[in-house]
């Protein structure tokens, strides 16, 4: 599942999968299924045990991904969009470009969605 930015003008537009951005110290969990929450989303979630990185300009950004599987309806929101990695048919960040890339290739994919935690 990927949402649309609409936060900072460089990536306005932009889909990317839901995510959080993590303070040291911080709980990766507790910050990623108040993400969700905030979207209309209820997950179980467990850690995928990969982390894709990525470099904006200036920033250096590590996405830890986490395994979701919903546990309530989705909300009909135009912010939110089921996609195929293969053709996605939305216009994507560089690091959702990776992180469906990547996710796609690993079969255990087919039975939820990857949502990543940045820092």
């Amino acid at each position: 599942m990927l949402m649309v930015r609409h936060d900072g003008a460089l990536l306005t537009g932009l889909w990317e999968p839901p995510g959080a951005d993590v303070k040291d110290g911080a709980a990766p969990g507790r910050a990623l299924r108040a993400a969700l929450s905030r979207l209309g989303l209820r997950a179980r979630l467990a850690p995928a045990a990969r982390t894709v990185r990525h470099r904006i300009t200036h920033r250096a950004i590590a996405a830890e991904l986490w395994r979701a599987e919903l546990t309530g309806s989705v909300p009909r929101s135009a912010r939110l969009r089921w996609i195929d990695p293969d053709d996605p048919g939305v216009g994507l960040t560089a690091l959702a470009r990776k992180i469906t890339a990547r996710g796609h290739d690993d079969p255990s994919n087919a039975r939820g969605s990857d949502h990543g935690r940045r820092r």
